[in-house]
């Protein structure tokens, strides 16, 4: 999948909406070649969607906390 900007005037795929597409959705699986078109408030309303079932999780920190720092440097 891959999501680029549309340099030609299209209408946005989504039922109900007037607006000219911004961008689009290239969908390539197997043969089968189809692109959906979005404008950009029918894309960001998606995102908005989107974004409350897959959040991404914040990466673990490597580093020590700083209460075992402390704790190691001033237990002597």
């Amino acid at each position: 999948m891959e999501l680029e900007k549309i340099k030609i005037k299209t209408k946005c795929d989504i039922p109900g909406c007037l607006n000219y597409a911004d961008y689009t959705l290239k969908l390539r699986k197997f043969w089968n070649v189809g692109n959906t078109n979005f404008c950009k408030s029918c894309l960001t309303k998606m995102h908005g969607e989107i974004s409350k079932v897959l959040t991404p999780k914040s990466p673990k920190n490597i580093l020590k906390t700083p209460k075992k720092m402390l704790g190691e440097k001033y237990d002597e």
